[in-house]
């Protein structure tokens, strides 16, 4: 697996500084190679994933972590959901081609 530890992401923190001040480190271009951003997430990293970002980078520790892997959904028949999805960088990044009640269903639920 490309990230075999299964990090979440933490909107808590670090911050990041924004573009022009000291500290601000350059967002990764749209076409960085899965391998360079794989590399930035099992590191850990932060403030690249996205132009603007405010605070946040990925974890492998806190709430529902154990032994630096943090679970992603629930199995099937469980009925708790994930709780780690706000703050997710890839929210918003255009519109989500689905339809059909159960499909935004799911997508609302997780």
């Amino acid at each position: 697996s490309k990230v075999p530890k299964a990090p979440r992401w933490d909107p808590t923190g670090p911050w990041c500084a924004p573009e022009g001040q000291w500290g601000h480190v350059a967002p990764f271009p749209d076409d960085e190679s899965l391998d360079t951003y794989f590399d930035y997430v099992n590191e850990g990293g932060s403030c690249r994933d996205y132009t603007g970002i405010k605070a946040g980078g990925w974890a492998f520790s806190g709430e529902g972590c154990e032994g630096g892997v943090c679970p992603g959904s629930p199995p099937i028949g469980e009925t708790e959901g994930r709780t780690d999805v706000e703050g997710c960088c890839w929210w918003g990044r255009g519109v989500i081609q689905t339809t059909g009640v159960c499909n935004f269903g799911k997508l609302n639920f997780f």
